[in-house]
């Protein structure tokens, strides 16, 4: 990886939409990630987005969030990745995976860094399937017959 960026952060107060630190128990978190590759500059980013909140009536809260682009440069990245003029490109399964568990880990630390509220910083990214998350980037990126997969 050659840089990880925020790109944006918030963080609200949960008293001010009626919570306790007790409802904070109950927060969920929600992740989402985008894939951008750049073969002319050798470049996989990989957006990770991340948000913390709470449910009430059917009604979301946002308590904070994160949104972070992780680069990475790739060497000889045309000829790792079986660039095809078509603008296929080959990322094996594992290599993405270990992209994102980095990115993972990257965001994890700067969103406990980055809260101000106390109470916040009790509660930390839960794991996530890394293996999982990049299954269905690929399956996703298949259908759109941008990406494929060795």
């Amino acid at each position: 990886m050659i840089e990880i960026k925020k790109i944006n952060s918030f963080e609200n107060d949960y008293e001010s939409v009626g919570f306790s630190k007790t409802d904070l128990k109950k927060a969920k978190f929600n992740t989402k990630f985008l894939v951008h590759i750049d073969p002319e500059k050798s470049l996989i980013i990989i957006e990770c987005m991340i948000r913390f909140y709470l449910i009430r009536d059917e009604k979301e809260y946002d308590l904070s969030g994160l949104r972070v682009a992780n680069l990475f440069k790739i060497k000889n990245f045309k000829k790792t990745f079986n660039y095809q003029q078509d603008n296929k490109i080959d990322i094996p399964k594992e290599i993405l995976a270990t992209f994102l568990n980095i990115c993972i880990g990257g965001a994890r630390g700067m969103l406990t860094m980055l809260h101000t509220n106390p109470d916040y910083k009790e509660y930390i990214l839960p794991l996530v399937n890394h293996h999982k998350i990049a299954d269905s980037i690929i399956t996703s990126a298949k259908s759109k017959d941008r990406t494929s997969t060795k």
